[in-house]
């Protein structure tokens, strides 16, 4: 199944200029085999499996098949670089099709890679670009929380809030507005970084999960956008002249996210954007592995190193929307972590109830 798919077996690599490269390398592709072990040992083994990757000249994917005498345990581990949920869905499903025989659908990644390519010397690339540099080349913009103690940037503190939206509140949200969901907690997150730090000028990060024709939906591998909404939260303004801003900013920054103006202008820890993260409960799950009999299994992850100052995850589960602040825990005192909290909760509720039609 791994040689089906190029991406796992694609390492990353500086070049002659200077440049991160990406080059597929088959010879380094992993060979995951079967060790017969029993139960005991292999919970004695799991919490050791996960470890860094090193970001080059390697796969960024390992895994093993542990057989003991009451389960098949299958372990598999992928850098984010060469992964997305998406990805993983098809991953699992394939892994299906390859136990029951069936062929496997061909890979368009490094289609994908060289269409990118030509794209970054169109026209359609040289008017993204305009429109950024338009937008938002020329405002100073507040687009996260900032820093409290002053202290370098140390491990994620997972900080999960207690305002939970239901299914039933978010769908009659969504009725009453025309509003989506993902736009509903764009508006929440850039009101709190207006609310909390005294701004009106505000910027955050969204992460679109880019699979929007045939060739992107035929790719393993990391597609996803970062699309930065940046808006002027107005004293006076409504709640609907808001919306209506944030929606026209998402849509706007969709159609020109061929050109990376979030990763270009970006500097972790100095001044990074919040990054929102919007995940439902298919691209957690198993997804088709569930038909094997399969169940997800817990492992350590001791891999704690923060990548961003905040991300903010929603977490869309069949039980309600529930909200995770992540935080470079050393850059906010305790009193900063619980107003950052208190503030998008209360911001939460009182969203959710807002009639825009008025």
């Amino acid at each position: 199944m791994l040689r089906a798919h190029p991406v796992y077996a694609t390492v990353f690599e500086i070049d002659d200029n200077e440049g991160m490269i990406e080059r597929y390398v088959p010879e380094k592709l992993p060979v995951i085999g079967i060790t017969d072990m029993s139960e005991t040992e292999f919970n004695a083994e799991k919490d050791g499996l996960v470890t860094y990757f090193k970001i080059l000249g390697s796969p960024l994917v390992r895994g093993g098949i542990y057989q003991t005498e009451s389960a098949v345990h299958l372990f598999v581990d992928m850098h984010h670089a060469i992964t997305d949920g998406s990805s993983l869905q098809m991953f699992f499903g394939e892994i299906v099709k390859a136990y029951n025989g069936e062929q496997l659908p061909l890979d368009t990644y490094y289609t994908y890679l060289a269409r990118d390519e030509r794209i970054r010397s169109s026209e359609k690339y040289t008017e993204a670009k305009k429109y950024y540099h338009d937008t938002y080349g020329s405002e100073k913009l507040c687009s996260n929380f900032s820093s409290d103690t002053g202290a370098k940037a140390d491990k994620y503190t997972p900080v999960m809030l207690s305002a939970i939206v239901t299914q039933e509140q978010m769908t009659d949200f969504e009725k009453r507005t025309g509003i989506s969901r993902n736009n509903f907690f764009a508006a929440v997150c850039l009101m709190t970084i207006a609310k909390v730090e005294g701004q009106e000028n505000v910027m955050l990060n969204w992460v679109f999960h880019d699979r929007t024709d045939k060739v992107k939906q035929g790719a393993h591998g990391c597609l996803f956008r970062n699309i930065p909404i940046g808006v002027k939260i107005r004293e006076n303004e409504s709640t609907k002249e808001l919306m209506d801003e944030i929606v026209t900013r998402s849509n706007e920054s969709i159609a020109n996210s061929c050109y990376e103006w979030s990763i270009l202008s970006d500097r972790v820890f100095k001044n990074d954007m919040l990054l929102m993260i919007y995940e439902t409960a298919d691209i957690m799950s198993s997804g088709k592995l569930t038909a094997l009999g399969a169940v997800n299994e817990q492992v350590n992850d001791h891999r704690d190193a923060p990548m961003r100052s905040v991300a903010v995850q929603i977490l869309d589960l069949p039980q309600g929307i529930m909200v995770n602040l992540e935080l470079a825990s050393s850059l906010f005192s305790a009193e900063k972590a619980k107003h950052i909290k208190q503030t998008m909760e209360g911001i939460i509720q009182n969203m959710i109830d807002t009639d825009l039609t008025s």
